[in-house]
């Protein structure tokens, strides 16, 4: 998403669940000014033994780990063949402690606060945040039928 900033994060991890400060150049972002809302901006997956997984997956998908460094340890980026970002892997820790140990799509808004609201207002949970760096911003959200996922504002 957007850019990561684990946590959440997208992984620039300012310690959360990467609310992203991941420099990604995938399809359907807006290179100016941040990923084109409603579109999927980043995947984060956030669980207790991170290295673990980390390995799990590069070995599956033949994904490459790349460090973000956070306060202490590092989270990762995991890059696919052309070196692209694909996704986040992150311990469940700081910001993140309270995540389930689901994949969590991160998909672009214009609006964070609005987006939340929304959620709210038809059905959906907080699961965390809404957090915010600067101009950008991110929250964790249950649907009604108990799917999490994320909403992104870039900055």
């Amino acid at each position: 998403m957007p850019e990561h900033d684990h946590h959440h994060d997208g992984h620039a991890h300012d310690g959360h669940a990467h609310a992203h400060d991941h420099a990604h150049d995938h399809d359907g972002h807006d290179h100016d000014h941040g990923p084109t809302p409603g579109t999927m901006a980043w995947l984060d997956l956030s669980v207790p033994e991170a290295a673990a997984i980390r390995d799990f997956y590069s070995g599956v998908v033949g994904w490459t780990a790349e460090p973000a460094p956070m306060d202490g340890y590092d989270d990762w980026t995991m890059a696919s063949a052309d070196g692209e970002a694909a996704a986040g892997i992150c311990y469940a820790r700081g910001e993140n402690a309270g995540l389930p140990p689901v994949w969590i799509p991160y998909f672009a808004v214009t609006d964070l606060d609005a987006a939340v609201s929304a959620a709210t207002g038809a059905g959906g949970v907080v699961v965390a945040g809404p957090q915010r760096d600067g101009g950008s911003g991110y929250a964790v959200l249950r649907d009604p039928a108990g799917a999490t996922f994320a909403v992104f504002q870039a900055g």
